[in-house]
């Protein structure tokens, strides 16, 4: 886990709501890619970023998924 991902740890309801079902790319609290799976959020994430910095790729899950995972 990067050390940014609390960013993501208590989503606000903009980025859920932006986002819902969705994969995003976070770096240095800033989403910079945004797709249907993980791999391909990454690799658009790499494109756009130094090589030194870390990319957290995560699933924002609908109200819905959200939902039936409580």
């Amino acid at each position: 886990m990067i050390k940014k991902a609390s960013y993501l740890s208590t989503p606000s309801k903009e980025l859920s709501r932006k986002y819902a079902g969705k994969c995003v790319a976070v770096v240095d609290d800033a989403v910079v890619a945004v797709g249907k799976n993980r791999t391909e959020v990454y690799k658009k994430a790499i494109k756009n970023i130094p090589k030194n910095k870390k990319v957290g790729v995560y699933y924002l899950p609908t109200k819905d998924e959200f939902l039936t995972a409580l």
